[in-house]
């Protein structure tokens, strides 16, 4: 059979391919400019497990739990450090600061996220909206005196209950 480009662009029903620089990450909780700081983010990943059961020397899989994997995403740094101090302030919220351990209950630091992906048209071709979000890891920044061409950024790990 010979290589047909129709046939292959008629594949894709929309008649293009998704971009990964088309997104938005957007956190209310974290302010209306956030989607601005968001440099990267990965669609999450989810997981069902496989449960083995045994009869008779034979293992047969079953489903298990769905789980949901922690989600990444990388912001850049304002020069006030201020989206950092307000992740930092959102994790004391959780767990508490310095000495302290105690922290809000979960309906306090629970926050609602979206990751809305775009076409080349700016038009919204899907939204995924996960629930229960709370920052789990902020990363490290490195400080380079070589390095006077960047942009300062860190990572934020975050947990999740499930994404619709």
């Amino acid at each position: 059979m010979p290589l047909n480009l129709t046939d292959f662009r008629s594949a894709y029903e929309s008649g293009d391919f998704a971009r990964p620089n088309l997104f938005a990450v957007e956190i209310p909780f974290l302010g209306r400019n956030f989607e601005f700081k968001c440099k990267a983010a990965s669609s999450p990943a989810s997981i069902v497990p496989e449960v083995l059961v045994s009869y008779q020397n034979r293992k047969v899989k079953i489903a298990g739990d769905r789980e949901f994997e922690a989600w990444t995403i990388s912001v850049y740094n304002d020069e006030g450090q201020n989206t950092r101090q307000e992740v930092l302030d959102w994790i004391a919220l959780s767990s508490g600061s310095g000495l302290s351990i105690s922290g809000d209950a979960p309906e306090d630091y629970k926050k609602t996220a979206s990751l809305v992906r775009y076409n080349r048209k700016g038009e919204e071709v899907s939204k995924l909206t996960l629930y229960g979000v709370f920052p789990t890891n902020i990363g490290e920044i490195t400080h380079d005196w070589e390095d006077n061409n960047t942009v300062e950024m860190f990572e934020i790990t975050l947990a999740y209950d499930y994404y619709e």
